[in-house]
């Protein structure tokens, strides 16, 4: 009878430890959401400007072809092919880290700064560092496709989260993650005049 008892006391017991952990799951934590996105929460966002700033000066803003090409998905008829069959799978996603002259290198770290701090201190850094290798690829492979291998910056992933939020403002303001109406404006804008 004791072992059963036991048995029942012990059963209920991880029921409540598993609630609470799910209930710990859910729980928001008021306190992040409402601080103001610092960079010293947001490692990946520091990250990525460092290596815009490094791998520019290091490729020489793209005068370094050795440097260039190593970084780049590389030439039109065998760039995809070289990056399979050697496993440079790091093409993929370094272009957005050369930038081409100053202003666009400048430019390109304001929106990094500005998109990234605010999506990797409200969503993490996991989550963001995915979005970014996701928006990386798409946004180099669309130019390689449709131009042509000479292409770097960071400007595909700019808009790429600005996409993110501006989607995400109008579709979950819970989110906390609201672009102003006139930064939406100007991004637009500024896209169509690039076109």
């Amino acid at each position: 009878r004791n072992t059963k008892a036991n048995a029942r006391t012990c059963a209920k017991r991880r029921e409540e430890e598993k609630r609470q952990q799910q209930v710990q799951r859910n729980l928001i934590d008021v306190r992040r959401d409402t601080e103001p996105p610092t960079l010293a929460r947001c490692r990946v966002t520091i990250a990525l400007m460092l290596l815009s700033v490094l791998l520019t000066l290091w490729s020489q803003f793209g005068k370094n072809l050795e440097v260039y090409s190593w970084l780049t998905i590389g030439s039109f008829q065998n760039g995809l092919a070289a990056i399979y069959q050697q496993g440079q799978i790091w093409r993929l996603v370094t272009p957005i880290f050369v930038h081409l002259d100053l202003l666009h290198l400048l430019f390109n770290l304001y929106w990094t700064y500005q998109f990234g701090l605010l999506i990797e201190s409200r969503r993490g850094s996991g989550r963001f560092v995915v979005l970014v290798l996701f928006v990386a690829i798409v946004s180099n492979l669309a130019p390689f496709i449709t131009a042509g291998p000479f292409f770097g910056g960071m400007s595909g992933v700019g808009y790429g989260l600005f996409g993110y939020l501006w989607i995400k403002g109008r579709f979950d303001p819970a989110a906390g993650m609201q672009l102003p109406q006139s930064l939406v404006i100007f991004f637009l804008l500024w896209l169509f005049l690039q076109v």
